[in-house]
C-alpha cells in the first residue's frame, strides 16, 4: 500500500514539475507578420508619364514630358490610398503652377523640393524624402506637327535639365 501511494505521490511531484518547467522556460513567440510588407524611407512611388501643355499668350506654346519617383517611408503607403495617383496628380500641379520652362534660370532642385513638401502636405506628416527625377522633356508644337506628317522624321525633344542631373530609379525588392 505504501508503494502505492509513493508512486502516486511521485506522478503528482513529476508532473507539477514539467508543467512548472514548461511555463517557465518556453522560446519567445514568433511576432505576427505585419499586414504591410515592411519598408523603408528608401522604398520607391513611380509616378506614370505626364504630359502637360504650356499655354503662352493663348495658345500652345509646347509641352512638358515628365516622370518622376519619390522615395518615401511605409506611413505613406498607410496613408493614402493610391500612392502613384497622388503623385501623378501633384507632379502635373507642379508642372502648371511653376515657371518651368518660361524661366531661363530654371533649377530641377526647386521643383524636386516643391514636389516632396506638397506629397508630405497631401499625407499630412513627414512621409516621403527625396524626388528622383527620370525625364523631364520639353517638345514644340513644331515637333509634333512634323510627326503628323507622313515620312516624318522622328520626334526630338529638348530636355529641360542636364542629363547628368536625371535619376536612375532602383529596381524593387523581389517578393514585393
Amino acid at each position: 500500500m505504501w508503494k502505492l501511494a509513493l508512486t502516486g505521490v511521485w506522478c503528482v511531484v513529476v508532473s507539477l514539475t514539467a508543467v512548472y518547467a514548461a511555463s517557465r522556460f518556453t522560446p519567445p513567440s514568433e511576432e505576427p507578420k505585419a499586414q504591410y510588407p515592411l519598408l523603408t524611407e528608401h522604398e520607391v512611388v513611380k509616378s506614370e508619364m505626364v504630359t502637360v501643355p504650356i499655354i503662352k499668350q493663348t495658345k500652345v506654346d509646347g509641352y512638358v514630358v515628365a516622370e518622376v519617383s519619390l522615395t518615401a517611408n511605409d506611413e505613406a503607403w498607410h496613408n493614402s490610398v493610391g500612392p502613384s495617383a497622388e503623385l501623378t496628380d501633384e507632379l502635373i500641379s507642379v508642372l502648371q503652377s511653376t515657371p518651368v520652362l518660361t524661366d531661363p534660370m530654371f533649377a530641377a532642385d526647386s521643383l524636386r523640393s516643391e514636389l516632396v513638401n506638397r506629397m508630405n502636405a497631401r499625407v499630412g506628416m513627414q512621409a516621403y524624402y527625396n524626388t528622383l527625377l527620370t525625364r523631364l522633356d520639353y517638345l514644340t508644337v513644331n515637333d509634333l506637327e512634323r510627326m503628323r506628317k507622313p515620312g516624318g522624321n522622328q520626334m526630338k525633344s529638348t530636355p529641360i535639365v542636364d542629363q547628368a542631373a536625371l535619376d536612375v530609379v532602383p529596381a524593387p525588392a523581389k517578393g514585393k
